[in-house]
């Protein structure tokens, strides 16, 4: 009787323990200044508490329809990304908003056993040379959605995770899903650290993105001009809002030019996003807006590597490094294009004819770029128009490689475009909004057929 009352009377006491511990951990998430600091300093705390070896934290990206976990390895930190799918343990937990644990990860009948096509992904223990065994993955809610996922791994003792981990693990996810959720809601757009900090009012902000739509340029250009607000400032409104890491220029950083070999420059410079490190397995990613599902969309299928990270950057600073810099010395160099003063292209519209806002000059222009493409065996031509007053750079694909091969001054470039819109159908006088349209051409006997687009950018029509 007396040793069932001791040992009730311990049990008490380990509650109330437990009690305090979860106390103490909701309080210092309350007072830290953010998610990442605060689990730093309680790391070790929780792992104690559960009785683990490790423990990771994956926060969802919501805009992304992914979740992303930093590691820190010897050299730097790196993002660990899952998209929610059984494709990974944590992406499952995700999705499905479920717990659950395993004693093996490597055995898939236990896998199979919660879901049929659940694999355990093994990019987390490569970057931090832990290896997995067991694991008690729970979802991190914030009003019944996932906002995150906890996984606590390797029970000591190579023992098995208990009911009682479970319902502690609840209760610390359950504090984690506020702190995260404060984070998501607590900035409303990238300048708002900027307003709320008092470095930038809303009246003035207001004018700036007034007057960078009245002169075609960057907002973050004229944000970076007022007294008291550096580039560091502007980089941590970004992160606050975007919820990863900011990217300053760096003219040492060699872009690796080869993973995006086949992808047009224009391309990259219209959707102002760039690799700054990386190789076919993994990649670091700078981008204006890491929330464009879109484009983050086409960075895999462009890309198509196993890892990938994502940074935001200054869209001046993107185009810095989608210069020249980089490029091999052959495509650089402009090529001369074949004389077609002499050559008539024959198509179902009248390509001679000139009109009120397409001169000869551009008639000679268009002729000769569809003639060298052809000649040259090109699948695309992009025309770039230039900052006002700089010249435009045509470039062609041949081979899956876009090189430069012609420029057009500045004065001609307005009617270039309208001549194009001209053959392929298209409204003229339309010039804010993007355009298709095709035409059909015959040159020396071979029809050639021309799929046109036409793109709006800061520096005019595309």
């Amino acid at each position: 009787m007396e040793n069932a009352v001791a040992t009730s009377g311990k049990t008490e006491q380990n509650t109330s323990v437990l009690r305090n511990q979860l106390i103490t951990i909701g309080q210092y998430f309350q007072k830290s200044r953010n998610f990442d600091s605060a689990i730093a300093a309680l790391d070790k705390k929780i792992k104690m508490i559960l009785d683990a070896e490790s423990i990771r934290i994956y926060k969802h990206e919501i805009y992304n329809a992914e979740i992303v976990s930093q590691v820190k390895t010897s050299e730097s930190v790196k993002n660990v990304r899952h998209l929610l799918s059984p494709a990974s343990l944590a992406g499952f937990t995700a999705l499905t908003c479920r717990h659950f644990h395993i004693n093996n990860v490597r055995d898939d009948s236990q896998l199979t056993k919660i879901h049929p096509q659940l694999k355990f992904n093994n990019a987390y223990d490569k970057l931090s040379g832990i290896s997995t065994q067991s694991i008690l993955c729970l979802p991190i809610l914030y009003s019944k959605a996932a906002v995150g996922v906890l996984q606590v791994i390797n029970k000591t003792g190579g023992n098995s995770f208990t009911e009682q981990d479970v319902a502690v693990g609840k209760a610390i996810a359950k504090i984690m899903g506020k702190k995260i959720y404060s984070e998501i809601s607590k900035f409303k757009g990238p300048f708002e650290y900027l307003r709320q900090s008092g470095k930038l009012k809303k009246e003035k902000l207001d004018k700036l993105q007034k007057q960078a739509r009245e002169q075609q340029t960057w907002v973050t250009s004229l944000i970076r001009e007022e007294p008291g607000i550096t580039v560091d400032d502007i980089g941590r409104s970004l992160e606050e809002y975007y919820q990863v890491p900011f990217m300053k220029y760096d003219p040492e950083i060699t872009i690796p030019f080869d993973l995006i070999k086949t992808v047009s420059r224009y391309y990259l410079k219209t959707r102002l996003w760039v690799p700054v490190d990386g190789n076919p397995d993994r990649v670091v990613v700078l981008m204006n807006n890491p929330k464009d599902q879109t484009i983050v969309n086409e960075i895999r299928k462009l890309l198509k590597v196993h890892t990938y990270e994502f940074k935001v950057g200054l869209p001046e600073d993107i185009l810095a490094y989608l210069s020249t810099e980089g490029i091999p010395e052959e495509q650089k160099k402009s090529r001369t294009i074949t004389d077609s003063s002499s050559v008539k292209l024959s198509p179902a519209l009248d390509l001679s004819s000139v009109d009120s806002e397409s001169s000869a000059i551009s008639v000679s222009h268009v002729n000769k770029m569809i003639i060298e493409a052809h000649r040259i065996g090109a699948s695309d031509i992009h025309i770039e128009p230039g900052k006002s007053g700089s010249d435009a750079t045509v470039r062609m694909r041949v081979d899956g490689v876009c090189q430069e091969v012609l420029e057009i001054p500045d004065k001609e470039i307005k009617s270039v475009v309208s001549r194009i819109k001209i053959i392929s159908n298209l409204d003229i006088a339309e010039k804010r909004k993007p355009q298709d349209g095709k035409a059909k051409l015959n040159y020396e006997g071979k029809e050639i057929e021309l799929r046109v687009a036409t793109l709006p950018t800061i520096n005019g029509e595309s």
